[in-house]
């Protein structure tokens, strides 16, 4: 239940992944295969770095932990809400290390929520991090998520596009997609929504939206 048992646990759990794959390797060909571990052969496509290993943390210690872990295994990492990710934001730009951060309406309900501040991922944005925003559904509905932005582009002007970033192509490029959403590309997902000014301005209004290159919803009166 300690910190230094969880990542104890997380580390002896990647070395039994590691000799579970070396133990199919040697065993290729064989007649008798290795007998099969479904829990194991889920984290090979993360040994392998197919998959990033996802880490849900809030304390700037505990990603920290995070980090020194995927040195170790080789492995990629996505922060999951990185609360306190403004105090190392220049060690996760350096690193590439893509963070999921928020949301940010939510009160300090737990100790690892100590340090929570509202311009985290305007910070985070401004020393080169590649921030997606959530909303932890259902504990801020996902239906507020341009909201999460709106509030980060009150901050950010006029550097909107970073902010617009942070709903659409940050986190297709976390979940690997960018290759066919995120942003409008010939060739993409024809997913659009078309509003009455820029989409993180407080005063812009959703009127149409079109799905798979079909409007499917028209606000009232517009053309």
């Amino acid at each position: 239940m300690t910190r230094m048992g969880i990542a104890a646990l997380l580390r002896q759990t990647l070395v039994a992944a590691q000799n579970y794959r070396d133990k199919l390797r040697h065993s290729k060909g064989k007649k008798e295969p290795a007998a099969r571990d479904l829990k194991m052969e889920a984290l090979l496509p993360v040994l392998d770095g197919k998959l990033p290993a996802r880490i849900h943390a809030h304390r700037a210690d505990d990603i920290m932990t995070a980090l020194r872990v995927a040195d170790e295994f080789g492995l990629k990492v996505v922060i999951e809400h990185a609360t306190e990710a403004y105090k190392i934001a220049d060690i996760l730009a350096r690193r590439k290390v893509a963070v999921n951060i928020g949301p940010t309406t939510t009160g300090r309900s737990k100790e690892e929520l100590r340090n929570l501040i509202r311009d985290n991922a305007v910070r985070c944005i401004q020393a080169g991090c590649m921030v997606s925003l959530v909303t932890d559904h259902p504990i801020i509905p996902v239906q507020e998520l341009r909201e999460e932005a709106v509030k980060v582009a009150r901050k950010l002007r006029p550097n909107l596009d970073a902010v617009l970033a942070t709903i659409t192509i940050n986190p297709a490029r976390t979940l690997g997609l960018a290759d066919r959403i995120g942003s409008l590309q010939r060739g993409k997902d024809a997913d659009i929504v078309v509003f009455t000014a820029y989409p993180v301005e407080p005063q812009a209004e959703a009127k149409v939206t079109i799905i798979n290159g079909k409007v499917a919803w028209r606000a009232e009166g517009s053309e």
